[in-house]
């Protein structure tokens, strides 16, 4: 490997030791829930972690699904051959997918050319990294590997001879498609470009070998999807189904209109495709007059993800309603587009022909400007990225009240500490299974049909989804949306179920609402009820005394004394006063620590000249405050209760974060 490319990559290794070693350094099991892992990817960690130790591709242990993309899933399953605890294996999956980027942009620097695009290698890794979004626990980091694979194997001419080299690449093709599904898109252009360049060039032994190459892949499809459909019953996804089937009202569907909004949406992506598409097809143009530059690795990423970027639109326009389409930061179409442009441009502003590409390693003469202006580029934009990734990383973003996945935490770990009335756990049903699946200790049925199986599918359309669901016998209904309280959970419930669109009840905070009663239900025959307190009685035989909170809140109440409780909601520190009438100040400081030393230290007053507070009025009352804990490994609470006679009331509380 030329000098320059093993420098690139020895920088791009101590960059990304950095990188790694300050992630785990500083992200807690608050940072990580709220800006590395969503919901959804916690299908992919709970399905992976069944398949591994039962051997069945089952989110809820009871149900098979293939509500996933295939390859992040393989690669996530190994993992559980370790054993250690659940959040362990997740810093582990994290180190795998931020790993993934790393690869990708070794691979970068390791293709075949002879210009200064290999220097890219190091802002684009900073520009993956950089953003939580990218590597949120999706599918995202190992579909841009897949894809770098390709273009890299192409540059180093594994589509001009040798069958092993035609396998390895129709592989590698291949695996973009395990990497999502609809990178079937990209593995046809892709392969399509390498038929028509071997063509226009006249290399009747490349066109050959290309053929065999998306011949191969055609197979490996077809393979895949006979399997597919042998064990699943349909060799499409679930949740592609799902989304297209209830996700969408047939009898209010404009193709055109839907198009047009669904554009806006994906504006820049469409834009970014548009334009590679153009600078390919302009060389192909000018190839009829035997002025085609040599093919560039670049222009098969490129033109494979442009194809990605502009079906989807379509795509979507035929099977969904634009308000459900995914939010375009969410694919890594837009995201492989900016990465590759730059350094694409670069190459063919650098004049290198098709002769002296074989002249060897160095660089030319003619393109020593442009040469000294990438590498300048290449620079600033390096710095602007590391800027951004050291700057916005240490900084927490101003989210809604709650994250969705801590609350599923908080709910999971309450519903553990549930006694239960016999050995297993209950079974909960959830729209928001994601996280409280992987952390509560039984099965977690998920009522959207994302990853549930083909059977709850049909049903649903036959209209008996609710009976369905009724036959595992669930316990309890726990999401992390607030309920909306026009409605009862039955209507909620029915709505999920049903043909009817998906209800937007708002995230708020799921462990509030646990602690207040307002969920999980318990069932009683095809209703919910109001009975968790019934419930909690014949499990604990606590009798009528028993509060809820006692129960749910234990493993993460800080104190609990006769006049108040304190209580520690994800990112909010909460107090509970059980008598507030003689009560006429409270003042509640939190100090957040991170390795012993105070990060932040806060205060908050309550008057009973504001008559928000609830003090001075028969009855408990409530408040919080915002603590920013995604950084800290513990927290000290110290509080202050004044009574109308003078007296006051002081306690201070500790509390290890590292659950």
């Amino acid at each position: 490997m030329p000098y320059h490319r093993t420098l690139f990559v020895f920088l791009l290794s101590i960059f990304f030791a950095a990188f790694v070693v300050w992630f785990l350094d500083q992200t807690s099991i608050y940072m990580l829930l709220t800006f590395y892992a969503f919901d959804d990817a916690f299908y992919y960690v709970e399905i992976a972690r069944r398949l591994w130790e039962d051997g069945a591709f089952s989110f809820d242990g009871l149900t098979e699904t293939n509500g996933f993309h295939p390859l992040w899933l393989f690669l996530q399953a190994p993992i559980f051959a370790i054993e250690t605890d659940k959040i362990t294996h997740l810093y582990i999956i994290k180190t795998l997918e931020v790993s993934l980027y790393y690869v990708a942009a070794v691979l970068f620097a390791t293709a075949r050319q002879r210009d200064v695009t290999a220097a890219f290698c190091l802002p684009i890794l900073v520009y993956f990294l950089a953003s939580p979004i990218h590597y949120g626990g999706m599918e995202q980091a190992v579909t841009v590997c897949a894809v770098f694979l390709c273009g890299t194997l192409v540059s180093h001419g594994f589509h001009e001879g040798g069958l092993a080299r035609a396998v390895l690449l129709s592989i590698a093709v291949f695996a973009a498609t395990l990497a999502r599904l609809e990178y079937l898109a990209f593995s046809c252009a892709f392969c399509a470009l390498l038929v028509v360049d071997a063509a226009i060039a006249k290399k009747w032994m490349a066109a050959r070998q290309s053929l065999i190459i998306f011949g191969l892949f055609i197979g490996l499809t077809a393979g895949f999807a006979t399997v597919w459909a042998f064990v699943f019953g349909h060799p499409l996804p679930v949740s592609g189904m799902t989304k297209s089937e209830f996700f969408s009202d047939p009898n209010n569907r404009n193709f055109f209109a839907d198009l047009g909004e669904l554009i806006s949406i994906y504006r820049l992506s469409i834009l970014l495709a548009l334009g590679s598409v153009v600078l390919i097809a302009m060389d192909r143009i000018r190839a009829v007059g035997g002025a085609l530059k040599e093919p560039f690795f670049l222009d098969y990423i490129l033109f494979g993800t442009a194809a990605v970027a502009l079906a989807r639109p379509l795509y979507y326009a035929w099977s969904l309603d634009p308000q459900h389409a995914q939010a375009a930061w969410y694919f890594t179409d837009q995201a492989i587009l900016i990465s590759a442009l730059a350094p694409y441009i670069v190459h063919r502003l650098s004049g290198i022909d098709k002769a002296a590409h074989h002249q060897g390693e160095g660089l030319s003469p003619a393109s020593s400007s442009i040469n000294v202006i990438a590498l300048s580029a290449v620079a600033v934009l390096t710095g602007a990225y590391g800027y951004t990734l050291i700057s916005g990383l240490q900084k927490v973003p101003r989210l809604d009240t709650y994250d969705l996945e801590l609350g599923a935490y908080h709910a999971a770990l309450g519903m553990n500490a549930i006694e239960h009335a016999d050995d297993d756990p209950p079974v909960i049903l959830s729209n928001d299974a994601g996280a409280l699946g992987y952390f509560y200790d039984g099965a977690v049925v998920n009522i959207d049909g994302l990853v549930n199986s083909f059977d709850y599918f049909e049903r649903r359309r036959e209209g008996t989804g609710l009976e369905y669901l009724f036959a595992f016998e669930p316990r309890f209904y726990v999401n992390a949306e607030t309920l909306d309280r026009n409605r009862s959970a039955q209507e909620i419930v029915d709505r999920w179920v049903s043909r009817n669109r998906v209800p937007q009840v708002g995230v708020n905070q799921a462990s509030a609402a646990v602690a207040s009663g307002l969920f999980p239900y318990s069932f009683n025959g095809a209703v919910f009820s109001y009975e968790i307190h019934q419930f909690l009685e014949n499990a604990s035989g606590s009798g009528d005394d028993l509060v809820s909170e006692d129960m749910f809140w234990s493993p993460f109440e800080i104190a609990s004394a006769d006049a108040y409780k304190v209580f520690l909601l994800g990112r909010f520190v909460r107090v509970s006063l059980l008598d507030c009438a003689n009560v006429s100040r409270v003042v509640l400081q939190s100090e957040v620590f991170r390795h012993g030393k105070s990060v932040t230290k806060r205060e908050s007053v309550q008057e009973r000249e504001d008559p928000a507070s609830g003090l001075g009025k028969r009855g408990s009352c409530e408040f919080g405050r915002y603590v920013p804990l995604a950084k800290a490994d513990m927290v000290k609470i110290d509080l202050r209760v004044l009574d109308d006679d003078g007296s006051e009331t002081r306690a201070s509380y500790t509390r290890d974060l590292n659950l």
